[in-house]
């Protein structure tokens, strides 16, 4: 009976490890995600910026041809 407790509780304490290095896996893993989320953010909202630079100078020189054909 004393065996059967034992190996009872050394599969037990396996399991709660294997299962405690999947979370910590897991957690890892949704960290490296939000990490690589806010890296995408980031590059998307210096790309919008750009644009809106873009855009602008565009319509200066649209606006400058404009009063040089007048």
């Amino acid at each position: 009976m004393e065996l059967d407790y034992k190996r009872l509780h050394e599969t037990t304490v396996r399991e709660l490890v294997q299962k405690t290095e999947q979370s910590l896996m897991y957690e890892t893993l949704a960290m490296q995600l939000d990490e690589e989320k806010r890296k995408l953010e980031n590059a998307i909202t210096e790309k919008d910026t750009e644009i809106a630079r873009l855009k602008k100078e565009l319509e200066d020189k649209e606006l400058l041809e404009t009063d040089i054909q007048e």
